[in-house]
């Protein structure tokens, strides 16, 4: 509560907020096709080796699918595959939130670069072909050097039993020297 009567009036000053740097939709584009790719590739691959393993095959007791497979079952006094199949659905979303993570990685630690009031003026990011994107993002008095390389963590090893990818950024910056 503010006491009026000591002459005290409250002045709220608005600071310049950070500007938020989202990533090019090319380099946006790149992380979806690169995680689909090897998303679908491994879903796919893992069906398969099921269905190769375990069609017209005797199940163990406690046999069960990761969620990403479905099949058809024998109906008979044993329990048989007929058939595995990979459920897109849930492969889709799969690529969706990986790339979502991916993307708000990589934001996340170049905003954490920028200070308030900053104007970014120039981003030169590309991707290479070993999964590294690099760069700058630069501004009047700065420069943000971004160094981005991903792997993936495949089947029990992910968290989401397909695949996860993981990200390492560094993000160094440096302030231009002012002339006096």
């Amino acid at each position: 509560m503010i006491d009026s009567s000591a002459g005290f009036v409250g002045v709220f000053l608005s600071t310049p907020k950070k500007q938020m740097f989202t990533l090019p939709a090319e380099i946006k584009g790149y992380f979806e096709r690169a995680i689909r790719q090897e998303m679908i590739l491994t879903a796919f691959d893992t069906c398969n080796h099921l269905s190769k393993t375990w069609v017209r095959k005797e199940l163990p007791r406690r046999f069960q699918l990761p969620a990403f497979c479905s099949a058809s079952y024998s109906v008979g006094v044993t329990r048989q595959l007929i058939a595995v199949h990979l459920r897109t659905n849930i492969v889709e979303e799969g690529v969706e939130a990986q790339t979502n993570k991916a993307v708000s990685t990589l934001e996340k630690k170049i905003n954490q670069g920028l200070k308030d009031g900053e104007t970014i003026t120039d981003v030169e990011l590309h991707v290479d072909d070993q999964n590294m994107i690099s760069g700058t993002v630069s501004g009047e008095g700065f420069t943000l050097n971004v160094k981005s390389i991903w792997n993936y963590r495949y089947g029990s090893n992910s968290a989401n039993g397909i695949l996860t990818v993981y990200a390492q950024t560094r993000v160094n910056r440096k302030d231009a020297l002012i002339a006096a």
